[in-house]
């Protein structure tokens, strides 16, 4: 059961979709943007959460307190327990109240005063939850490259938030047929907007493709094109929302990851986590950071544009190109894998 099939307050999900996206793993928040001495504010498929640290890990809990509703988040992290400043009520790491404040130290607690919380994992320097009491439907990514220390440097980008649905902005992360028009800016290259057949392969966990490209070299804020670098790039998503791009440069061999994962906050809008991992030598973590930044600005205005929000999971409610062919995949994987209807959606 998923806290007994009662949808966050103002859900913007059918039941249907909602209990369906529930049950997968979703990021929330890098683990270092969790401080010591309160709780985090998240929200996943528009349920508030509440993440305090304890000796014990990172818990994850509704963001309501048991007694009165009053939001953990205004609360403290005291003694290894998340205190709500409301009355002083305090809670472990299992959610359990331990104490609570009007009552004295000898107080019988009652023991339905406990937080609704859920699963959570920490991986890749990210907390992942699971919002469904069942067993999530599909494994969290496997990037094993993440945990060799050999391999070069890692970068954790600053959160993004988009005003659209995931499903939109993963299609467009995956999408190389705009690169030459709304990234002019940056590494577009206009002369080779012509996308070869792609052969999209499928597993029951993942949809993956490669394509050679000749990505322009420019320099942020200079329209002057500087060079030309041929690269061949690999997209591999893990359903439902998490892409590992490889960019691999053809004439150095240097490679370059992009993780980008992808958090649905509701039907229309999304926050985004992007690690950067790579041997290449040629830019410094502050130029690479830059630049990425600078490439999802040149998206943003377009992602968040669409209408509807969130992409149609019939496949003949949108015209569609050979160029399409992941996001086509993509939809059909959504709706006939795991059930998903796009028109379920509210609008």
């Amino acid at each position: 059961m998923i806290d007994k099939f009662i949808l966050p307050r103002n859900c913007t999900y059918t039941e249907h979709d909602w209990k369906i996206f529930a049950s997968f793993w979703h990021p929330v928040i890098f683990v270092n943007d969790i401080p010591d001495d309160k709780p985090a504010r998240a929200k996943l498929l528009d349920q508030d959460l509440a993440l305090f640290r304890t000796t014990q890990g990172v818990t994850v809990a509704k963001d309501v307190c048991a007694h009165r509703g009053t939001p953990l988040t205004l609360g403290k992290v005291e003694n290894d327990r998340l205190v709500c400043m409301y009355h002083g009520f305090q809670y472990d790491c299992t959610g359990k109240c331990v104490f609570v404040p009007s009552m004295g130290e000898n107080g019988r607690i009652p023991a339905r005063l406990k937080l609704k919380t859920y699963k959570s994992v920490e991986r890749y320097g990210i907390i992942w939850v699971c919002l469904s009491d069942d067993e999530p439907l599909r494994p969290l990514p496997e990037w094993p490259l993440l945990d060799d220390k050999e391999f070069g440097s890692i970068y954790y980008l600053p959160n993004l938030d988009f005003d659209c649905s995931c499903t939109r902005l993963i299609e467009n992360f995956c999408d190389n047929a705009h690169f030459g028009f709304v990234h002019e800016g940056t590494f577009g290259n206009k002369a080779g907007s012509v996308v070869p057949p792609l052969e999209v392969v499928e597993t029951d966990d993942t949809l993956c493709y490669e394509m050679d490209y000749v990505e322009c070299r420019r320099k942020l804020g200079d329209p002057e094109v500087n060079g030309y670098t041929n690269v061949n790039y690999v997209k591999h998503l893990t359903y439902p929302f998490a892409v590992d791009l490889k960019v691999t440069d053809k004439e150095t061999g240097s490679e370059t990851h992009y993780y980008n994962i992808d958090s649905p906050v509701s039907t229309k809008k999304t926050r985004g986590f992007i690690i950067a991992q790579t041997n290449a030598d040629y830019f410094t973590e502050a130029e690479l950071i830059e630049y990425e930044l600078a490439i999802n600005m040149e998206d943003k205005p377009f992602v968040e544009g669409q209408r509807p929000e969130e992409s149609p999971l019939n496949i003949g409610d949108e015209v569609h190109v050979p160029a399409d062919i992941f996001a086509v995949r993509f939809r059909r994987a959504l709706r006939e894998k795991f059930g998903i209807q796009a028109k379920e959606y509210i609008t």
